[in-house]
C-alpha cells in the first residue's frame, strides 16, 4: 500500500477556534541584546572584508602578461574542455 502526501491546509496549522496568541514587545533587556549581538556580527564583517582586501589582488596589475600562451599546452583538464572526446 503507497502512501499519499498531500500538503497541509491552513486549518492544519492554524486552529480557528484557538484564541490569537499576541506577539510579545522586545523589552529593553532584549534589546541591548540584540544591539550586543548585531555589534559582534558587524565586527566579524568587518574583520572578513578586511582579511579579504589583504589577499585579493588586482589581475590588471599584479600579473605578468607579456609571455605569449604556449598553444600545445591545456590550461584546464582535457575533461574540462567543451570538446573533449569528440
Amino acid at each position: 500500500m503507497a502512501a499519499t502526501l498531500t500538503p497541509p491546509t491552513v486549518t492544519d496549522i492554524v486552529d480557528p477556534t484557538e484564541p490569537e496568541v499576541e506577539t510579545e514587545v522586545a523589552t529593553e533587556l532584549e534589546l541591548s541584546a540584540i544591539e550586543r549581538a548585531m555589534r559582534i556580527v558587524d565586527a566579524k564583517a568587518d574583520k572578513l572584508v578586511t582579511a579579504s582586501e589583504r589577499a585579493s589582488y588586482d589581475p590588471f596589475t599584479d600579473v605578468d602578461w607579456s609571455p605569449a600562451f604556449d598553444d600545445a599546452m591545456f590550461y584546464l583538464p582535457p575533461e574540462f574542455l567543451p570538446l573533449y572526446g569528440t
